[in-house]
């Protein structure tokens, strides 16, 4: 069975929601980095950043999995959670992880740039 929607798009899509997101946070903050904790330390180190930027690779991955083939499964059965999403409902959760993957990784790549 062949996919209806292409992978190539929803990937330039996540590219172009990373990138946003990276240059929104350098308006923002210019390149001063994310700021200090209140004990003057950091927690924002490239291994942070690097096992966050591998989250959302992941998270927009499976988003891109459920939008393409219109089926999602969540990991957990918790009692909150509907035991599959299929059609409409799987492109809008693939879609809002791929959205929240992306500027995931927008957040973190200025982390590790600028952090």
């Amino acid at each position: 069975m062949r996919p209806s929607r292409p992978w190539y798009v929803l990937s330039i899509l996540n590219l172009v929601v990373a990138m946003a997101t990276f240059l929104i946070l350098f308006n923002i903050l210019e390149d001063k980095g994310f700021p200090k904790n209140a004990n003057g330390g950091s927690a924002n180190g490239p291994l942070t950043f690097g096992i966050l930027i591998f989250m959302g690779l992941c998270l927009c991955l499976v988003g891109m999995n459920g939008v393409i083939t219109k089926h999602a499964e969540p990991v957990d059965d918790a009692a909150f959670v509907k035991p599959e999403y299929t059609g409409t409902s799987a492109i809008v959760a693939g879609g809002l992880q791929c959205l929240g993957g992306a500027i995931l990784i927008g957040g973190s790549m200025y982390g590790m740039i600028f952090g």
